[in-house]
């Protein structure tokens, strides 16, 4: 549902006010880093509804190679936001 916002989507446009202050960099951080972590979440979650007892649940290949990707993800996000905080 938060997903499908465009506000939060395009939060980033938000920035580009001439209002936008060090509180708004900051929000807006924690908005995009909660994009990622709903995208891990809806990927590992939609695996979990395969079984009655989510402790039999495994990864396969394929899991590990998303991991890597969101890893990434969340790297480029502190990379990207250090650089705005003052």
């Amino acid at each position: 549902m938060i997903s499908e916002s465009q506000q939060i989507r395009e939060h980033e446009l938000f920035l580009q006010s001439p209002h936008a202050n060090s509180l708004d960099f900051r929000i807006l951080s924690q908005v995009a880093l909660f994009q990622i972590m709903s995208k891990i979440q809806d990927h590992f979650e939609g695996k979990m509804t395969h079984y009655q007892d989510t402790t039999r649940a495994q990864l396969n290949d394929d899991d590990f190679a998303h991991m890597r990707s969101f890893n990434l993800e969340i790297d480029h996000w502190r990379i990207r936001w250090h650089a705005r905080q003052s």
